[in-house]
């Protein structure tokens, strides 16, 4: 299967430390205080789980649809929130085709557009802005595109590693926040990390 992170699910979070000291989950809480305090999101590819239970615990009243393809990564995340049992977090398995139908305050999608190939891209971010309502939210984080010599290094070791062990689409970082979110969005911050390989970013749909 194409993007299947199940067989690394356990290690995930240890694999994202030992390499980026951090930097992962540091993105993915940067812009976390804009959330409203209550509305619908969309969390796509959210992984084992560590950053929905801290929205859960500052924000319990949002109503969430998370969406990952990982069986594993989802029960990871279905664990995290065992001792928080009035959140409201739908887990869905699945991916961009189990997308409930229905319109969204905030998108989230923490290191899930790197998975996709251009011609791909194109389409999933245009499935996903389609959900998302004028004036809504869009948080994101990933990889901005190898410049220097070691961040080549580490995409070539990272996108190795991963056709192996997941099949992932991609066979490199694209221009995910030049192509996708400059145009048509308001830009509410932007921040970078481990050399500026790594961005952080908000923007508000107009």
């Amino acid at each position: 299967m194409v993007n299947d992170y199940n067989a690394i699910a356990p290690i995930y979070t240890f694999l994202s430390k030992l390499v980026f000291f951090g930097c992962i989950q540091k993105s993915q809480e940067e812009f976390l205080s804009l959330l409203p305090v209550k509305g619908k999101v969309l969390f796509m590819g959210g992984g084992g789980g560590n950053t929905l239970k801290i929205i859960t615990q500052k924000y319990p009243l949002l109503h969430i649809d998370y969406i990952d393809q990982s069986e594993k990564m989802i029960s990871l995340s279905r664990k995290r929130l065992i001792n928080e049992p009035n959140h409201h977090v739908n887990f869905i398995v699945g991916n961009e085709n189990n997308i409930p139908d229905t319109n969204y305050d905030v998108i989230m999608t923490f290191f899930y557009l790197d998975l996709f190939s251009p011609k791909n891209l194109d389409l999933i971010h245009k499935t996903l802005n389609n959900t998302l309502s004028v004036n809504g939210l869009w948080l994101i984080s990933d990889f901005n595109q190898a410049k220097k010599w070691w961040q080549k290094a580490i995409e070539l070791m990272m996108f190795s590693f991963l056709k192996i062990t997941t099949g992932i689409e991609s066979n490199s970082i694209s221009a995910i926040r030049e192509s996708y979110f400059e145009p048509g969005f308001r830009k509410k911050g932007l921040t970078y990390f481990y050399g500026k390989y790594i961005f952080a970013a908000a923007y508000q749909k107009v």
